[in-house]
């Protein structure tokens, strides 16, 4: 996988599945990937680098109100891989 075939979309504060869309086949399939997931965010950035997507930033929807995500994550491509820092 390389960015330039491929979009990516995760489903901020409804739920934190990504997907991919392919732009050649012009389909859309959900990254499985194993480790911690970010879960639902709203507010964060993605950057795509190589085949590692790094996702930082954003917040966590509570009851009454919005949460600051400490966390980090890179999704590693090669083998579907979420791996977890905390800032």
């Amino acid at each position: 996988m390389t960015s330039s075939n491929c979009l990516l979309y995760t489903g901020g504060a409804a739920s934190g599945d990504l997907y991919m869309f392919d732009l050649k086949n012009k389909t859309w399939a959900v990254v499985n990937a194993t480790g911690d997931g970010p879960g639902a965010l709203h507010g964060h950035g993605l950057a795509a680098v190589g085949d590692r997507l790094f996702l930082f930033g954003g917040y966590r929807l509570t009851e009454n109100h919005d949460v600051l995500s400490r966390q980090s994550l890179i999704l590693m491509f090669c083998c579907r891989y979420f791996l977890v820092t905390v800032l």
